[in-house]
């Protein structure tokens, strides 16, 4: 059974903070091993659409284009006690269906809200006695098509809803991304992860990241990136190499493209701790 939410991050920043020591008086190592990782996080524009920030002004807050409509369907994965974000999505009217089996119960209610208290896995970990998991396509092969059918508050929907997708698993993102058909993530319209231990990941062979980054452009474009400022940094001549990052992705086939600016700092960014300045990085 998944430890508690808190208990998760406290763990993580601990190993990950002796990790990021040990490469802290090697700048150039640092450097070195988030150049291929940068690469991969080519920001483009949207044409037409304005980014917006939804939810909380701190944690728990999303880059997104306001490009939402009642035949969305917002899929949060992981939202521990705040929930700011999906109501913004339950107030315009729009069904939201939440996982976290961290939590027995959500801190605020909301009629268009749905709530299932499992935790989200890949088909790896996934075992018949885990009965808080439940494995990633499922959500989209069973429970979904079955709200739909079976609930009211779904009639808005038609078969081919475009799925809004926000995602923050601590660590579990991985697998659950490695495991989602291609035929799922085509329907995501906008996808925000939270990558977490981008250190192991960055020094790991076969790195996990590496290959979800592989995937997630092929189908959608990277528009937006943060660095989580509660998760642990570097910061070499200017610039914070963090151990949590942010990335909001617009589908490919929704929307046109034009060159952006490789930056955490959107000026609707905002530092995920408040009390601490947020991360810097321009690449």
């Amino acid at each position: 059974m998944y430890a508690t939410q808190f208990a998760i991050r406290i763990r993580n920043l601990e190993n990950n903070l002796r990790l990021i020591t040990n490469y802290a008086a090697n700048t150039s190592k640092v450097e070195s091993i988030f150049q291929d990782f940068f690469i991969k996080l080519h920001i483009r524009t949207p044409v037409n659409y304005d980014l917006t920030r939804i939810g909380s002004k701190d944690d728990g807050g999303y880059l997104l284009v306001n490009n939402f409509s009642k035949n969305n369907l917002v899929i949060s994965f992981g939202i521990g006690q705040n929930v700011d974000a999906e109501l913004f999505f339950a107030r315009q009217k729009i069904n939201v269906i939440m996982f976290d089996g961290t939590i027995s119960k959500i801190p605020k209610n909301h009629r268009n809200f749905t709530f299932i208290s499992k935790n989200i896995s890949g088909g790896t970990r996934l075992m018949e006695t885990q009965i808080d998991q439940i494995e990633i396509n499922k959500v989209f092969k069973e429970i979904i098509p079955s709200l739909i059918d079976s609930d009211n508050r779904f009639k808005t929907l038609n078969k081919n809803a475009k799925f809004i997708l926000l995602i923050d698993i601590e660590g579990h993102e991985y697998e659950s991304l490695l495991f989602l058909d291609s035929i799922y993530l085509e329907r995501c319209d906008q996808i925000v992860v939270e990558f977490h231990n981008i250190y192991t990941e960055l020094t790991t062979s076969n790195s996990n990241l590496k290959r979800c980054l592989d995937k997630l452009n092929k189908t959608h474009q990277v528009v937006a990136v943060h660095g989580n400022n509660y998760g642990g940094s570097i910061h070499i001549r200017g610039n914070d190499y963090p151990d949590v990052i942010e990335i909001s992705w617009l589908n490919r086939n929704f929307y046109e493209f034009t060159d952006g600016i490789n930056t955490f700092n959107h000026p609707l960014s905002s530092p995920n701790n408040i009390k601490l300045d947020d991360l810097r990085n321009s690449w």
